[in-house]
């Protein structure tokens, strides 16, 4: 009789480690985002609030390469529960069968209503939306500056070096903006011209000191006053602007892009995941994002 209460025991034990291991797991999410001033912007409008109304400790990693999540989910060891994605990314990680179904469900009305039919697809919902511009030193530019991306292709007219997305990893290369550059009207540009765009690039390479692949890269870049043009994030931009940087972003054939919250196939924490992407669609935390 003792050695089989000692085998209870000993099994009761395990149950209530097991249990408690399953329910720790519950109490946390982990999301993958850009990182940078971005992430520490994530972490003071969405993530401490939401850990303060549910309990739920969120935990934030940084580089949401679509390849991760797809060794991620192929091994069975899925370390995200949460991924911010651009809208192409997430369409690649559908068609290669990565992602999770959301849940709309979990959702309150209110929220749902606030957004259009096409924002809310099944495997990610938009979250937020920005423009990818052309950026100057207003050092190098006093009086005119560049205005398109055919002026920035323009040398002759706008000196000095360039920086541009590189395309490598995660997001998209500047083919837009070269074709832009070569005189490609906007209603014109789909399909793209691969082999236009390429030649267009190979005209403005040897002007570029940085093809980047972080978003923090371009706007340094005007800070140390490498580079006098750039491409670049809207919000970096404004951030260094912000920080008494002497220069300015220049909206015309800006780049309209979106963000989207999916979950990698696989996670553990379905439900800590949809908490989370419920809570960071909600207007009132919408707005305070809006707000800064």
């Amino acid at each position: 009789m003792k050695r089989k209460g000692i085998i209870l025991c000993v099994l009761f034990a395990v149950c209530v480690f097991f249990l408690g291991s399953n329910a720790y797991a519950q109490k946390k999410v982990t999301i993958c985002t850009y990182g940078g001033t971005w992430g520490e912007h994530l972490k003071k409008v969405y993530f401490d609030p939401f850990e303060k109304e549910t309990g739920i400790k969120v935990v934030q990693v940084f580089n949401p390469i679509v390849g991760k999540v797809k060794a991620m989910v192929m091994t069975g060891n899925v370390e995200w529960d949460v991924v911010e994605y651009g809208g192409a990314m997430m369409l690649r990680s559908v068609k290669e069968n990565l992602l999770e179904k959301l849940d709309y469900s979990r959702f309150d009305r209110e929220t749902l209503s606030g957004y259009e039919d096409y924002q809310k697809e099944p495997y990610g919902i938009w979250f937020m939306m920005y423009s990818v511009v052309i950026a100057y030193s207003k050092d190098a530019y006093p009086v005119e500056h560049p205005k398109s991306w055919a002026d920035v292709w323009n040398v002759e007219k706008f000196p000095g070096p360039r920086c541009l997305k590189s395309g490598a990893g995660s997001g998209y290369a500047p083919i837009e903006e070269a074709l832009l550059a070569d005189g490609v009207p906007i209603d014109k540009l789909y399909p793209c011209d691969i082999d236009r765009a390429f030649k267009s690039l190979n005209k403005i390479r040897k002007h570029v000191i940085k093809w980047w692949t972080s978003g923090a890269q371009a706007p340094q870049l005007l800070i140390d006053k490498e580079a006098t043009v750039v491409e670049a994030y809207n919000g970096r931009i404004a951030r260094i602007i912000d920080q008494g940087a002497n220069v300015a972003i220049e909206w015309n054939q800006g780049r309209l892009t979106h963000e989207v919250l999916c979950i990698p196939k696989g996670t553990q924490n379905y439900d800590s995941a949809i908490k989370l992407i419920a809570f960071m669609s909600r207007a009132d935390r919408q707005a305070a994002m809006s707000k800064g």
